[in-house]
């Protein structure tokens, strides 16, 4: 698994209660050299006596009595062989948050799979969410929004989706209200709520339709202001939704407003928020610009999903990462301990790559092993990110490791 411990047993999934991790210590080296502590993997010695100066015979042979084996019963000539430690940890879910930033200009009324664009994209998001919402505090940000001071409007009265019912006089997208988007705490927008809460509330949102304009970059605006003023516990993504190209600023020029968008989502990756992007059928004059806000937020490209089905597919998977699982306690109890402590290595796994961690971070953060070797200790905001779900393993190994170090500790998750 790490270039050496062919025989390393197989890592549990991150999903798995409990923590294990795969170890291997010194053995006999040379040609003629003594071996380490005997009887790991060998029955021939299972008192653990002191073993016999032998010749280490060729990788591959059957391992002689007295040297330290892998699980294959091979001689361990690379000193990586393994063994098995597990721990008293055990992770549990840790709830996350969710911004949803949804477009709900003019053109999300045409159709998609059979239905408008906006009904289509909404009902993936609430299958999507639907199996998590006991585990995600969700909040949604929808441009553009009403003009709440408006007292007469440029709309349809024969078309009742450009009106609000029973507010005469307010419309969605009156000459004057076609680029405002409100804050999170007005009756237009949702504010930070459970994840059952949001799906009740969500239909009466998108269905606020009318013709008009794309303010993504104002939406966006009030969505790092609603972050900046919300008390939220756990990992936090943001997704956006649109299906044009923004527009409605101080320029027409879409790169520069790209840029500006892509500024803020580099900030939320600062802070540990990545930010999905999903375009739907007719941003594609937009796909440079969505992919470049997809980059600065951390998640490669936008989302150009064929189908509604697609879509819930899509989110399903940033709504699971969303919910991490993280341990209980930083103070992890071997079972045995370590035989080599100053062998033992700790490698944590975080979105499928794997990463050394070394003792010592730096600032107070790593880990410790106790003077007895069963017991390790996380510290600082090592301990910290590990509590808040950031790995989804930990493994322990002794002699070779190859993964690279751990990039640096970002902020609070």
């Amino acid at each position: 698994m790490f270039g050496c411990a062919a025989a390393d047993p197989e890592r549990p999934p991150a999903s798995s209660n409990g923590m294990a991790g795969t170890a291997g210590t010194s053995g006999a080296g040379g040609t003629s050299g003594a071996g380490g502590a005997a009887g790991v993997g060998n029955p021939d010695n299972p008192d653990n006596t002191p073993p016999p100066v032998v010749d280490v015979p060729d990788a591959g042979e059957e391992c002689p009595p007295g040297m330290r084996c892998n699980n294959d019963n091979t001689p361990d000539v690379d000193d990586c062989g393994s063994q098995t430690l597990t721990s008293t940890v055990e992770t549990v879910d840790k709830p996350g948050n969710v911004l949803v930033i949804f477009d709900r200009s003019g053109s999300m009324n045409e159709e998609w799979n059979g239905a408008p664009k906006y009904e289509a994209a909404g009902n993936a998001i609430i299958a999507a969410m639907t199996p998590l919402t006991d585990l995600l505090t969700i909040g949604g940000l929808f441009f553009p929004s009403l003009d709440m001071s408006a007292t007469t409007c440029a709309c349809n009265p024969v078309d009742f989706t450009h009106w609000i019912p029973g507010a005469p006089g307010c419309c969605l997208m009156g000459a004057q209200a076609s680029c405002i988007v409100s804050t999170i705490d007005q009756t237009d927008q949702i504010n930070f709520v459970p994840g059952a809460d949001f799906i009740t509330a969500l239909p009466n949102q998108w269905l606020l339709q009318g013709a008009g304009r794309t303010p993504l970059e104002t939406g966006v605006t009030r969505a790092k202001e609603a972050l900046a003023g919300a008390t939220l516990e756990g990992s936090i993504n943001v997704i956006i939704v649109t299906d044009g190209a923004p527009n409605c600023s101080d320029t027409d020029d879409i790169n520069v407003i790209g840029d500006r968008v892509s500024t803020i989502a580099a900030e939320w990756l600062a802070q540990g928020i990545k930010t999905h992007v999903v375009g739907l059928p007719g941003a594609g004059e937009a796909s440079a610009i969505l992919n470049e806000i997809a980059v600065a937020g951390g998640t490669g490209s936008f989302i150009e999903p064929s189908d509604p089905a697609a879509l819930q597919m899509r989110l399903q998977e940033v709504l699971t990462e969303t919910v991490m699982s993280g341990i209980e306690t930083c103070e992890v109890t071997l079972d045995p301990p370590a035989e080599a402590p100053e062998k033992l290595h700790l490698v944590v796994t975080e979105n499928g790559m794997d990463a050394y961690v070394p003792r010592d971070l730096g600032g107070g953060s790593g880990w410790t092993l106790s003077d007895d070797a069963s017991t390790v200790t996380f510290e600082g905001e090592f301990c910290d990110q590990a509590l808040a779900g950031r790995f989804q393993h930990f493994e322990f190994e002794f002699g070779c490791v190859d993964p690279p170090p751990i990039p640096p500790l970002m902020g609070p998750m």
